[in-house]
């Protein structure tokens, strides 16, 4: 999916509803539902600060200007990373269009000519943010740039040296890493990971189609492209949200302005561990970072998938970023029911699974008709691709067809792996894999099997032939359980000769971690196998302007929101005051108050369960349902008091 933002231009990953945590199916334990009471809004009086000081990893809230304001921070060790990010307060309101110039040693001023070592210049409402890598100890200078034109309006300025731990420059592909917890090893690993990513990218265009599109488009300035990695899903949603203005679970690329003095090109992406069972895995690294590669050696001006070519954008990033020479996703995708035309997918149907098979296509068949396409891309000629693309459907959609139902089977069954007897390879990625084995005469039995990991791995195994699951004549034997990658295959006196095997997940969309598959002859041999991945624990998320853990915040914390899958341990609600109040959960989907009540709570009395996750949120009411405000769990203190202030007592 693709949106526009004042200027902003996001091109999202696939979204995998299949992946992430259930919403309000998982309630806690049922209660009986009075009717609902809607809370009124809690919106906090605006103030004028008079810029200066502000604290390191600290934030300053409410700010509204009409004229630019100055403040400093001062960085007493040297860092990874300094951001300075300039969001809304804890209600989410919109924060008007201020821009945003940090500066170190000296004032920051602004505007093209201005002086600056960052600028965020994004567009009415969106938030800003400022990053800078490798700082030393200092002062630097913020600016808040607002004018009675763009005012800014009851925004939040927030500096943290804290947030990225790291920050190193792959220098052979210009990017530079940033991580939330990453350790040096696993930094090294994403840089050869996306110096791998650019070669793909340089083999499929430069090199097979034309050495021309090896050169940046013509005044494109983002020569160095930002990747942000968070530790785990939830940080990366709730600082998305929170510091970087989108709901975004998956992985983003934003570009802003290439061609302008205020360019930017940033992807922001996650430590998958929610999803892999705490497994290390960088959730679509190389999906979104060949996103930037394609708007800066593709395309003309912003990255913007909105003019009609999604397909190519989410297309060619599955095809070099996810599905690299390896065909089943394609021929997972040609067998469905429902087939989507040339034409379809030009106009925007299924641009991930389909717009890689179209890519595929043109690719690998059509060299001339993708060099007229990057060719038109390039120089900005959008109406002219549009009327190129309708030709093309036309004149090639029966070859289309006749590929993916013929030529795309015999790519197939060139991509398998051999392997031999006694052997094992690791399963990584997404989809599936095909592999090979030949057994020799007089083998009594083989068994292969796969297991440990993430994601839900089936198995099948056929003699003679190559199979895929999407075969109608079933395979010579296979093994598939639902939500298991425990999977095992014994074929008793095997004929002599060449056997396939498929080893699928059942979900494309999700990541294969440290799941092993292994040959072996004998009904119970076994091969030995790597010591599973260590287990990793999420970083709790807890973002600037809550309130302090233990303590009861706003009624603007009724928002949407995630909850981790560990208990809050130690919960317990005591009511300190003469006024009875009561006790609701604010539902994660909606960000409003679930219609039955947990408890009603009077002088001295308290509340206490054990089967709350850390990020819920409960709301304290009066007896009217009116909202004095909300607890949120953490993973610190859930010992929450309610005094005379919250309740309006004396």
């Amino acid at each position: 999916m693709s949106l526009r933002l004042s200027g902003l231009t996001i091109s999202l990953c696939l979204a995998l509803a299949a992946c992430g945590g259930g919403g309000d199916d998982d309630t806690p334990a049922p209660v009986t539902p009075p009717a609902p009471v809607i809370p009124d809004p809690v919106v906090p009086e605006p103030v004028a600060p008079e810029g200066g000081l502000i604290t390191l990893n600290s934030s300053i809230e409410h700010i509204s200007i009409t004229e630019p304001l100055a403040f400093y921070v001062d960085v007493t060790e040297a860092a990874p990373t300094l951001i300075v990010g300039l969001m809304a307060t804890v209600d989410g309101n919109n924060i008007g269009d201020p821009d945003l110039y940090v500066r170190a040693g000296e004032e920051a001023t602004a505007g093209e000519t201005g002086e600056f070592d960052c600028v965020s210049y994004y567009g009415e409402n969106e938030y800003e943010y400022c990053i800078l890598d490798n700082v030393e100890p200092g002062r630097y200078h913020i600016l808040v740039d607002a004018s009675a034109s763009n005012a800014a309006v009851d925004a939040t300025l927030y500096t943290s040296t804290t947030l990225f731990n790291s920050s190193q420059r792959c220098e052979e592909v210009d990017v530079q890493v940033r991580g939330q917890d990453l350790t040096a090893a696993q930094t090294d690993e994403v840089c050869v990971a996306l110096k791998n990513t650019k070669g793909r990218f340089d083999a499929t265009l430069s090199a097979a189609i034309s050495p021309a599109f090896g050169d940046s488009v013509a005044g494109d300035r983002n020569e160095v492209a930002n990747v942000n990695i968070f530790s785990s899903k939830r940080n990366h949603e709730l600082w998305m949200m929170h510091l970087f203005y989108n709901d975004n679970d998956t992985g983003i690329y934003f570009e802003f302005e290439s061609t302008d003095w205020s360019h930017r090109s940033d992807v922001f992406t996650f430590n998958a561990l929610e999803w892999n069972g705490g497994r290390y895995t960088i959730r679509s690294l190389k999906h979104e970072y060949t996103h930037s590669l394609d708007a800066r050696f593709n395309k003309q001006g912003e990255y913007n998938e909105s003019k009609g070519f999604k397909w190519w954008g989410e297309g060619l990033a599955e095809y070099i970023g996810v599905h690299y020479n390896n065909p089943y996703q394609n021929m997972t995708t040609a067998s469905e029911s429902t087939k989507y035309s040339l034409e379809q997918i030009f106009n925007g149907d299924e641009p991930y699974s389909w717009g890689q098979l179209a890519v595929t296509f043109l690719l690998e068949q059509k060299p001339t008709i993708v060099t007229q396409i990057l060719t038109h891309m390039r120089a900005g000629d959008w109406t002219e691709l549009t009327t190129l693309l309708e030709q093309v459907a036309i004149d090639n959609q029966a070859e289309f067809g006749t590929w993916y139902a013929g030529q795309l089977r015999s790519d197939y069954v060139a991509s398998a792996t051999a392997m031999t007897v006694g052997q094992y390879t690791q399963l990584s990625g997404r989809s599936g894999r095909l592999y090979s084995i030949d057994v020799p005469a007089g083998t009594d039995s083989i068994t292969v099997t796969t297991s440990g990991g993430s994601a839900d791995i089936d198995l099948w195994v056929n003699q003679g032939a190559a199979y895929h699951p999407s075969n109608v004549v079933p395979a010579t034997a296979q093994s598939v359980t639902e939500d298991s990658n425990e999977e095992t295959v014994t074929i008793t006196t095997p004929t002599a000769g060449k056997y396939y095997i498929v080893a699928g997940d059942s979900f494309a969309g999700a990541d294969i971690v440290d799941v092993y598959l292994s040959v072996c002859s004998g009904a119970d041999c076994t091969v030995a196998l790597p010591d599973p991945m260590d287990i990793t624990a999420e970083i709790e998320p807890y973002m600037p302007y809550w309130p302090a853990k233990g303590t009861i915040g706003s009624c603007n914390l009724m928002e949407k929101y995630t909850t981790s899958t560990k208990n809050a341990e130690d919960l317990t609600v005591t009511n300190n005051t003469d006024t009875e109040v009561e006790l609701y959960w604010v539902s994660k989907t909606s960000g409003t108050k679930y219609a039955g009540k947990y408890a009603s709570l009077t002088k001295d009395e308290s509340y206490s369960e054990t089967f709350w996750k850390l990020g819920d949120r409960l709301m304290i009411t009066d007896t009217s349902g009116k909202c004095l405000g909300v607890a949120l769990l953490n993973d610190t203190n859930n010992a929450f008091v309610i005094e005379d202030a919250l309740t309006g007592g004396e």
